[in-house]
Formats: structure tokens, C-alpha cells, sequence
């Protein structure tokens, strides 16, 4: 079962990447191929409770002059027997949660921790648009929950899919 997620999921980006994207006009052209890296990072429940105020890095800012440009995401939510309680409404990926720049927005998580079952969940609502690549240079991309969890003891695992393009 897990295998036929995730080669949806795979379909899934393949369909986002070629057909969700505008194709460039000429002049704007890709002069780089595009080399789409991913990281999967286990998250334990000792995180989750924290992480409304301390953010988990998912991947470490890339380097000066360098933007991490996300792709796609999907978390794998393992129910571990006691549910959170929880007024933790948003799980946010972002580029360095103390900057307020939004990566990717948000997932609705408080029905996928208060609940009592595994499940997969795919794709991230985007916020915003960086408009200025200077402004997520180098910096990492993190997740936070948007309220405090307490009480239970599941784990997840984030993986994303991104790239790395020059910030100029």
C-alpha cells in the first residue's frame, strides 16, 4: 500500500512539474538543468511538542548566493497510540521560520494529530511568492507548528522535494 502512495505521490510531482509550471517565453529560458534533490527528516514527538517554538530544520541553508527553492513536500504521520491534544492548526514550512518568508504556507495538522490513525498527507497550500530571491538567500528551509501541542507521543517524517538556483 505504501508503495502505491508513494508512486502516486511520484506521479503526482512528475504531473505538478510539467504541467503545472508556465512554460518560459525564449528569452527567459532555463540555461541550467534543474537538479531536484530530496530529504526526508524523521521528526520525533519530543520535536513536535517543541515545535511551535523551536523550529526543525528540513534543509540546511544551501550556501551564500544560493536560494532552496521547494518543489513539493509530503509527511508521513506515525500514530503513536496517544493522540496530541492540540490548538496547533498549521504545520508551516518556511525558509527560517524567524524571517515570516513562507516556503511552501501550510497543511491543516491538527486533524492528522488529534486523530487516532497513520496517514500520509500530501502537498502544502503556498502562501506567497518570493518575488526578491535575495530574500530567502541562503537560509534554511524549517517547519514549526502555528500552536503548542501537548500530551501525545506520534511521529512524522517530512520529506521534500527542491532545488538549489542562484539568488541573482
Amino acid at each position: 500500500m505504501r508503495k502505491k502512495i508513494l508512486s502516486l505521490f511520484f506521479a503526482y510531482v512528475l504531473v505538478f512539474i510539467n504541467f503545472a509550471m508556465p512554460t518560459p517565453a525564449p528569452a527567459q529560458q532555463i540555461s541550467r538543468p534543474v537538479t531536484l534533490r530530496k530529504i526526508a527528516v524523521p521528526i520525533s514527538s519530543a520535536q513536535i511538542l517543541a515545535m511551535n517554538v523551536t523550529p526543525v530544520t528540513l534543509v540546511p541553508a544551501p550556501g551564500a548566493g544560493l536560494v532552496l527553492v521547494p518543489v513539493a513536500a509530503f509527511l508521513v504521520w506515525n500514530f503513536g497510540g496517544t493522540p496530541y491534544t492540540s490548538g496547533a492548526s498549521n504545520l508551516l514550512l518556511e525558509y527560517n521560520a524567524q524571517t515570516g518568508v513562507n516556503a511552501f504556507g501550510s497543511t491543516t495538522i491538527s486533524t492528522v494529530i488529534t486523530g487516532g490513525a497513520s496517514e500520509i498527507r500530501i502537498g502544502f497550500s503556498q502562501a506567497n511568492t518570493i518575488a526578491v530571491l535575495t530574500n530567502a538567500a541562503n537560509l534554511p528551509i524549517t517547519a514549526r507548528l502555528s500552536a503548542a501541542a501537548t500530551l501525545g507521543n506520534g511521529t512524522m517524517t517530512l520529506t521534500i522535494y527542491y532545488d538549489i538556483v542562484p539568488a541573482t
